[in-house]
């Protein structure tokens, strides 16, 4: 069991970063809306239009566009960790061996 914790660490971490993202995601952050409901917000026809009259609300929708963007990785970042982990830890246990010995 020694062996593997390491990889279980490394899910843990993981688990963090996703759980990071989605808080970052989904929680209300931004006057009261969540970070992917005021990029919504900005994408929708009446976003775009006030960007074009606004050059204060066309920064505040880059701005969010960047965070949807960066919370989304993140939540991509924990996936490739755990799946990482996952494989470390079934190669540490022995589960991916050659089929032949070393010997012949």
């Amino acid at each position: 069991m020694k062996r593997q914790t390491g990889s279980i660490i490394a899910a843990s971490c993981g688990a963090a970063i996703i759980v990071i993202g989605m808080a970052g995601k989904y929680l209300p952050v931004i006057h009261g809306h969540s970070v992917s409901e005021a990029n919504g917000i900005c994408t929708s026809t009446l976003g775009m239009l006030a960007q074009g009259w606004s050059p204060r609300i066309q920064a505040d929708c880059g701005n969010v566009h960047g965070w949807d963007t960066a919370t989304g990785l993140l939540i991509v970042l924990g996936v490739v960790i755990i799946l990482c982990a996952a494989i470390g830890g079934l190669i540490t246990a022995g589960l991916f061996q050659s089929a032949t010995s070393p010997g012949e």
